[in-house]
């Protein structure tokens, strides 16, 4: 196993905070000019590129910027997915029952749906209620767009029932717009 970037040695005598090199002479593979600096906060001393901003060491840096609020892309805790919005929430949060475990992430989230329904309810949402989505836009969490339905069973009828209208509203469009055509052209 090779020696980490970070702790090469250029000619195999320890640099001065301040000295440069280049990637390639402290086994990088990107093309950056390098200097050998030290972490503010342990001392620690090796490379980093000249662009860098910040320096502190990767262990400092995730200690202290890397959760809640600390963290510089922390967005008040919400999280955006392909299948909706969720909230992060802690245990003292007052609908922390109907919260999941954000696998590996260590907290916990409530999708933001639901919470919105249960805060207009004034209770935690039982895990078989459903929140449906009246214009299907999951991430459209306004009161009026949300609809509580009784069970899964329920909203797959309910959806299945949305769509059909929909299909039937857009065959009348097209056989109006028919109906206008053949009028104008008799």
């Amino acid at each position: 196993m090779g020696t980490k970037p970070s702790i090469v040695w250029v000619n195999g005598k320890k640099p001065n905070i301040g000295d440069i090199a280049t990637s390639k002479q402290v086994n990088r593979s990107c093309r950056a000019i390098h200097i050998w600096d030290a972490c503010p906060d342990c001392g620690t001393e090796r490379w980093i590129k000249r662009s860098t901003k910040g320096n502190l060491c990767v262990s400092c840096a995730l200690r202290k910027h890397s959760v809640g609020e600390m963290n510089r892309r922390w967005n008040g805790g919400r999280r955006h997915a392909k299948n909706g919005i969720f909230i992060a929430v802690t245990p003292e949060h007052p609908y922390f029952a109907m919260a999941h475990k954000c696998g590996g992430q260590g907290y916990y989230s409530i999708a933001e749906h639901r919470l919105v329904m249960a805060q207009h309810l004034g209770r935690c949402l039982k895990y078989w209620e459903i929140v449906h989505h009246i214009n299907r836009d999951n991430r459209d969490n306004r009161l009026e767009n949300l609809q509580l339905l009784p069970s899964h069973t329920e909203h797959l009828s309910y959806t299945f029932l949305q769509i059909k209208v929909e299909e039937l509203e857009n065959r009348v469009i097209q056989l109006e717009a028919e109906n206008v055509l053949l009028r104008s052209n008799g």
